[in-house]
């Protein structure tokens, strides 16, 4: 058994040159120079020799190693010795694989190499073999080094089952936290295995181990009382991880090569299953898989968020030293699908922003939620929160975490001043995507349609047929949609806005194109087109109210407008999330990696900022969303009335734009209803 499936291997050919002293030097003596520095053998070494065979050599920061010729079965094991900074040399006996012997009948062949090598970089040699029939060989070798060495050994990494991935399921064996090796053949050979792996040195990914045969029957009745002992190193970069081992035993006074590679079989829903799976999905979906770590050491990670949180920093720089990547989540699946199927969660039912370090302000309410019914309404501020101020809160754990908890006790302010207690639980929430829709009859003939738009799931698509039927009758060209709140959603609910708005006037033309990682790219890169559909709409102009909160399936929109037809942004700076997530299941959960970047039809989408709004606006929480006297929509129908931004004014209780501002922020990450709807 010399399976090594997994282990890439690379062979790099290098072409040794040595200085030579020129003549006519000075008789003058000059100081001998500094020997140079000792080269560790240490490491993992994979390559080929002269001959074609695969080769893994482990060796041991002492030199010790055992030389696998894959191809084979082959192995020899021994101390490397190095002189003269990088000169190699050894001597050592060539086994092969139990069962079998050389060409020439042998049974062993004594050997000696030498070469150079190259710290944690390269090692080439020349080995020389006289089998004990007399036939002689000779073969070059050469070794590339793998940084998997360096993972470093941990015996927890070894807790679980284990089975040979030539014979799965078949020869088993268990290791426990602390190395001991248990186990039984059920091929029918009825062999026990007891056995310990060990550390060497735990800052290298190279373990000691041995074990033992017992009961073994019939013709295998030869392996009782047999040890094997060799060297082994763990691959986790692999799924599911994979120990390899080359070991030697005497039986019958010869000495005999065995090569195992063993898989660690956990079930799915184990917490290393889960664990395996997370770094699965992001190795092959994220769409910065290239920048994730080549070594990963589950172990590590207690839990598939925490492993999922350390990949995550792995993201690009967002420009303040954090990782732009804020999106990637991992979630109840029932949770998920209640959301973009049903517009569903489990909560209070409310939004709310900082608009000073200390005063929280409720920017929305939904209808019939726990929340609506407790008596909470847009512009009121949250004072206190189970007696506990906000700047309280703030200076410990955090709002976001105090939402959480439930029930919880309210102590609000309205805007006229009246303070009043409301204690409110948990319960289900239902979100009106489109809350509100309207013609404006904007004089002279000119019908505008306004929208207001919550979150991109799935209930919004039948409701918009109803919203552009009316404005395609009333004859509307220009439409404001309200998308201040609307952390985004559904990509397929986006494009079907999208052929609402666009399907006229920019029919079979690219609303975007989807943009996935190297490896997926070929299968998965996808162009999206305009479609007319019964009710899409003549449009000319399209404003768009936006505040700091509106991101991902909110600016694809925006943003995929922008070639075809005159967009204006009002009110503040979007998000800035040019990204989407695609959507894994496992045990119970959701596993939701950031995937894919989204374009325009003139390849923009760099908007890790924001898309910049062009005419400013305030958002005033005391007065109604889309109301007649919202500065948002004062600012937007001014814009469509004279072609440029109106001139505007704060009011005393008016929220001014975020833009500049350096306030709190609640945290939006993890679930679809805090990304998506900011709801709590």
């Amino acid at each position: 058994m010399q399976i090594v499936s997994r282990w890439a291997y690379a062979t790099i050919f290098f072409v040794c040159l040595s200085a030579c002293g020129g003549g006519g030097g000075s008789s003058g003596s000059a100081p001998p120079p500094a020997p140079a520095p000792t080269q560790s053998p240490g490491g993992i070494w994979f390559g080929s020799d002269s001959e074609g065979d695969q080769i893994l050599a482990l060796i041991t920061e002492s030199g010790r190693f055992h030389f696998l010729e894959l191809t084979t079965g082959n192995q020899g094991s021994g101390t490397i010795n190095v002189s003269n900074g990088n000169q190699i040399s050894t001597n050592f006996r060539f086994v092969p694989a139990v069962g079998n012997l050389f060409a020439d009948g042998s049974p062993y062949s004594d050997c000696s190499a030498s070469g150079t090598i190259v710290e944690r970089s390269t090692l080439n040699g020349t080995i020389v073999c006289t089998t004990s029939m007399g036939s002689q060989s000779s073969v070059t070798v050469n070794l590339a080094y793998d940084a998997r060495y360096e993972l470093g050994s941990d015996l927890a990494t070894f807790a679980g089952e284990w089975t040979d991935s030539s014979n799965p399921g078949i020869d088993v064996v268990n290791i426990d936290s602390v190395g001991a090796i248990t186990g039984q053949d059920e091929s029918g050979t009825g062999c026990v295995y007891s056995g310990q792996v060990s550390i060497i040195d735990s800052t290298y990914n190279a373990y000691d181990v041995e074990w033992t045969y017992s009961s073994c029957s019939g013709q295998f009745a030869i392996l009782n009382g047999i040890t094997f002992s060799g060297i082994g190193a763990i691959d986790n970069t692999v799924s599911p991880i994979e120990f390899t081992v080359g070991a030697t035993a005497i039986i019958q006074g010869d000495e005999v090569s065995l090569i195992l590679t063993y898989e660690r079989t956990v079930g799915a829903c184990s917490m290393a299953g889960q664990k395996e799976f997370v770094l699965t999905a992001m190795q092959d979906w994220y769409l910065w898989n290239n920048l994730l770590p080549i070594n990963v050491n589950l172990a590590d990670y207690a839990t598939p968020e925490e492993l999922l949180a350390f990949l995550t920093t792995f993201s690009p720089d967002d420009g303040s030293g954090q990782p732009i990547d804020k999106f990637s989540f991992i979630g109840s699946a029932a949770a998920d699908a209640a959301f973009f199927g049903e517009g569903q969660f489990e909560g209070f039912g409310f939004s709310s922003r900082f608009v000073a370090a200390d005063d929280l302000r409720l920017t929305q309410v939904f209808a019939n939620s726990p929340a609506d019914l407790g008596g909470l309404a847009r512009g009121q501020r949250i004072l206190e929160l189970n007696g506990r101020t906000i700047a309280e809160i703030q200076a410990a754990e955090g709002v976001s975490a105090v939402f959480g908890t439930s029930p919880l006790t309210f102590t609000m302010l309205e805007p006229g001043g009246t303070q009043f207690i409301s204690t409110i639980a948990h319960d289900i929430v239902t979100i009106n995507p489109v809350p509100q829709w309207r013609v404006i009859d904007a004089g002279g003939g000119r019908m505008v349609g306004y929208m207001e738009f919550s979150t991109f799931i799935s209930t919004a698509d039948p409701v918009f047929d109803t919203v552009f039927a009316a404005f395609q009758a009333n004859g509307v060209n220009d439409v404001i949609i309200d998308l201040r709140y609307n952390g985004g959603g559904l990509v397929s609910t986006a494009e079907l806005l999208g052929d609402f708005l666009g399907g006229d006037v920019a029919e079979n033309l690219t609303f975007s194109k989807t943009l996935f990682n190297a490896d997926r790219a070929a299968v998965y890169n996808a162009q999206e087109f305009f479609e007319r559909l019964g009710n899409s709409m003549s449009l000319s102009r399209l404003v768009v109210i936006a505040t700091s909160g509106t991101a991902s399936a909110s600016e694809l929109v925006t943003n995929s407008m922008e070639p075809h037809v005159e967009v204006t942004i009002v009110g503040d700076r979007t998000f800035g999330k040019p990204v989407g997530q695609v959507g894994f299941e496992f045990c119970e959960k959701i596993l939701r990696p950031t995937a894919f970047q989204t374009v325009n039809a003139d390849d923009f989408g760099d908007y890790f900022g924001g898309l910049p709004v062009d005419c400013v606006a305030a958002d005033d929480l005391d007065v109604a969303v889309g109301a007649d006297t919202d500065p948002n929509m004062v600012t937007a129908l001014g814009y469509l009335d004279a072609g440029s931004c109106p001139v505007a004014s704060l009011s005393g209780g008016q929220a001014k734009p975020v833009i500049g501002q350096n306030l709190p922020q609640l945290d939006r990450r993890g679930r679809p209803w805090r990304e998506f709807a900011d709801a709590f």
